[in-house]
């Protein structure tokens, strides 16, 4: 029910705001979620194609990660979704959102030095000359398909959270209003 002369304080609208990037992100984030698991008539790639599988996987965590970290501060919409969206996850859940979180800071979207464990090892070729060769200790696995599965609903869990707010801040707005 509207409100006349309503005017919510800036927080309602920076949270509209972020809830509606969320909402694009997270659906983005399901959609390589479905491809992945081959639901909702998607097909999954074989277990053989490891880049496609890679790339959506890495699609999948960072598009997910973005509605929950430190994005750039904007003065109209709020940095990330507020905690009280994982309310309603089980203790597994909320572990696999924090690895999911770590996955993408430290693997996926940046590419952490500690994390990587990257050394250099040189050797000489046959006729003398040294030539560095990189070694890597640690090889990006993602989530596995429990992992995923149990993802699935959380998502549920979180659309609707997500659209729940939508329609409760969206009732309080007054209709030619834009923010």
């Amino acid at each position: 029910m509207k409100n006349p002369g309503y005017s919510p304080v800036g927080q309602d609208r920076r949270l509209y705001k972020r809830l509606i990037i969320a909402f694009h992100d997270l659906t983005d984030s399901w959609r390589y979620l479905n491809r992945l698991l081959g639901l909702n008539s998607e097909t999954p790639p074989p277990q053989s194609d490891k880049i496609q599988r890679d790339a959506l996987m890495t699609a999948l965590i960072v598009s997910y990660v973005r509605s929950f970290s430190a994005n750039r501060v904007a003065d109209d919409v709020q940095k990330r979704l507020p905690d009280n969206f994982l309310s309603d996850f089980s203790e597994s859940e909320k572990r696999l959102h924090a690895i999911m979180i770590q996955l993408r800071d430290q693997e996926f979207a940046h590419s952490d030095p500690e994390k990587s464990g990257v050394a250099v090892d040189i050797h000489c070729l046959p006729d003398g000359r040294p030539i560095a060769w990189p070694v890597s200790t640690v090889v990006r696995q993602g989530l596995t398909d429990a992992e995923l599965n149990t993802l699935k609903g959380m998502f549920s869990k979180l659309l609707i959270r997500l659209m729940a707010e939508l329609q409760r801040i969206g009732d309080l707005q007054n209709p030619g209003e834009s923010f």
